[in-house]
């Protein structure tokens, strides 16, 4: 690995407009010469990513399900001892687990909405031969998922990388927003592996698709100036994971999981050299950079200092420009989030409104079901509420998510503005005790007194109607009206006991009526705070980098007529003599 010496590092420094940029190479450089082969996972939320690495560890041990989604980083490492470590945020300690049971508790977002145990990153250890290497696979949230944190972390994996997996769609194809993603993430490092998942598709869906992902990839990386052989792995992770799990090898090798096997061993075998090949290229250009700034100071001492001062006028002027123009497009920028500000309010009350009438709908087939009152309403009521109301807000998270990398794109990573996924509404509580089922004493009592009480009394009624009517058979006409009033008691008392329950049904969904008008409203004001929240950090953001240039500015045209003694020329010439020469011995 490239060692710089301590004055290199301060003539880069010094010949920069951070003067820092020296103190930046070398950690960087240490940073890289500590890391891992860490190869992440990246796409957009559901693409089945940990799907994917199930297959590669030939186990069904991340969550994968349609309503599972990973909300911490998941590293992945070889160790004979087969556990996890879950490292939270603000403690130094961890906590070690064994079973798949515990790691769901932590890393799927069923169990741990949007993270809020606090999770930093979960450390995997598995005995598998694709680990072996020491590379370090790493299952992140998917983008429209993240937490501020998560994304900072996620930002920490993609930063120093010479390789990642992302995972893109088959049909639909890549979208607007993926392909945005792709593009800034693909920017930081020259080499990706594209992975489309077989999800079923037809061969003629899964051709199409991946000739049009393959044009648009190609398109990226021709803006990048990256490295892309027209090269998309499609593999099937359900087959794969299956054939593993059932031993059925014929299964496994029809997923072509072994292509992706196969560029993960080969990026395993030549890591240090790509390591080394991206620390070079860094130096590099840090160095030309710096002998770059050296020879324009050397420029302007060759000169006049009436052409200096022109030349500094014109750089001044040219400035100006661009901050202007700079202030133009942030103009747009903020006309675009202020527009989507009623897009978004829109969408949450129409969601919100969509929301509550589903939980309306479930809670009045569960009242409906007899379950009036209680405990068992009560839980009803808790878990319906945090499904639906969950489901909701994910959904109106992603839609300011896809706003969020828009904006990214507008500002052409100028400025970054975070995205908090903390989105959560208090659970309403609502609790109806128990009430006695006074229906079923009366329709037992409607039945008892009409069906048997109506025997008993009806043959002494009888015998008094039947003496009317025909001497000796009072008790029989007794029978036969005891018979006929006990069918019309038991009428009479289901009929009572079903009017009972409909009045308590009616009583109780009144009851639910205001609870169900403050979760909707609390889904609005939610999805309100947190997207006026981003809209007011993107227009302070924004500002501050125009402040920032302003600044800049004014120091330019103070600096307008300063000169530096002459004497330094000797200084700076040997300066640039000694750059040239690291930059030889690279």
């Amino acid at each position: 690995m490239i060692s710089i010496p301590s004055n290199i590092v301060e003539l880069l420094n010094k010949y920069s407009d951070t003067k820092q940029d020296g103190s930046y190479l070398k950690d960087y450089l240490s940073r890289i010469s500590d890391s891992a082969p860490i190869i992440p996972v990246l796409g957009m939320q559901g693409m089945g990513k940990s799907t994917l690495i199930n297959a590669l560890l030939e186990e069904n041990i991340l969550p994968n399900e349609a309503d599972e989604t990973t909300c911490v980083p998941v590293e992945i490492k070889y160790g004979e001892n087969e556990h996890a470590d879950v490292v939270f945020k603000d403690s130094k300690d961890s906590k070690t687990i064994y079973t798949i049971e515990e790691l769901r508790d932590y890393v799927d977002n069923n169990y741990n909405p949007a993270n809020e145990k606090g999770v930093l990153k979960i450390v995997l250890y598995r005995k598998k031969d694709i680990l072996k290497n020491g590379i370090v696979i790493v299952d992140l949230p998917g983008v429209g998922s993240l937490t501020a944190a998560n994304e900072e972390t996620t930002n920490k994996y993609i930063q120093n990388l010479c390789t990642a997996i992302f995972v893109i769609p088959t049909v639909p194809t890549i979208r607007k927003n993926e392909a945005l993603f792709i593009k800034a993430v693909w920017s930081q490092f020259s080499k990706a592996i594209f992975v489309q998942n077989d999800w079923g598709e037809s061969k003629s869906e899964i051709a199409e698709s991946v000739d049009y992902n393959t044009k648009l990839l190609r398109g990226i990386a021709d803006g990048l100036n990256n490295k892309f052989e027209n090269d998309i792995l499609v593999i099937n992770a359900y087959n794969a994971i299956a054939g593993a799990l059932s031993n059925d090898a014929q299964l496994r090798d029809s997923s072509n999981i072994s292509a992706l096997t196969t560029a993960i061993g080969n990026f395993s075998t030549n890591w240090k050299d790509l390591q080394s090949e991206g620390a070079k290229e860094k130096t590099m250009m840090t160095v030309d950079s710096a002998i770059k700034y050296a020879k324009k100071i050397l420029q302007e001492f060759s000169q006049s200092r009436e052409e200096t001062i022109r030349n500094r006028e014109s750089e001044l002027r040219n400035m100006q420009a661009v901050t202007n123009k700079l202030e133009e497009d942030f103009s747009k920028v903020k006309s675009y989030v202020s527009q989507q500000e009623f897009t978004v309010r829109s969408s949450a009350r129409t969601k919100a409104s969509e929301c509550v009438k589903k939980l309306r709908a479930a809670m009045n087939k569960t009242i409906d079901s007899g379950v009036f009152d209680g405990d068992a309403l009560t839980n009803v009521f808790n878990d319906e509420q945090q499904e639906k109301v969950t489901e909701c807000l994910n959904y109106l998270f992603d839609e300011i998510t896809k706003i969020k990398i828009e904006v990214d794109a507008m500002i052409q990573n100028l400025c970054k503005v975070d995205l908090e996924n903390d989105m959560h509404t208090q659970n309403e509580e609502f609790h109806k005790e128990h009430q006695t089922r006074y229906e079923k004493g009366v329709d037992l009592l409607f039945k008892l007194g009409g069906g048997i009480g109506g025997v008993y009394a009806g043959a002494k009624v009888g015998a008094a109607v039947g003496s009317a009517i025909a001497p000796g058979v009072g008790t029989a006409v007794g029978i036969a009206i005891g018979t006929v009033v006990g069918i019309i008691g038991s009428i009479i008392g289901s009929f009572a006991k079903k009017k009972l329950q409909q009045k308590r049904a009616a009583e109780t969904k009144r009851e639910l009526e205001p609870y169900y008008d403050k979760i909707e409203s609390a889904i609005k004001k939610t999805i309100s705070e947190k997207f006026d929240s981003y809209a007011d950090s993107v227009k302070i953001a924004l500002d501050t980098v125009i402040s920032e240039r302003r600044k800049q500015e004014k120091k330019k045209k103070e600096n307008l007529y300063v000169f530096e003694d002459a004497g330094r020329i000797k200084n700076i010439e040997n300066d640039i003599v000694i750059l040239s020469n690291f930059k030889k011995s690279l």
